[in-house]
């Protein structure tokens, strides 16, 4: 399955090129706002809808983070 961009509710988490392979979305491009403290976000974009689980590391973080190719793993719900 492949997105072109995933958004959380608030749009403070963009995943941008993503495919989810077994329990991984794969994302080409990944922002995350700073100051974020849930490790649980729901992704979404029309009718896709992934909930990832942050590694501990990027919460709470003073600044932006971006990254390119990263894998995040999907919550099981």
């Amino acid at each position: 399955m492949e997105h072109d961009l995933l958004l959380d509710p608030a749009h403070s988490v963009f995943a941008v090129n993503c495919r989810v392979e077994g329990s991984t979305l794969h994302c080409g491009a990944f922002y995350l706002e700073p100051l974020i403290q849930s490790q649980c976000i729901r992704l979404a974009y029309s009718d896709a809808k992934i909930e990832i689980e942050l590694p501990p590391e990027l919460l709470n973080q003073p600044h932006p983070y971006r990254a390119w190719e990263v894998g995040l793993p999907i919550r099981d719900e």
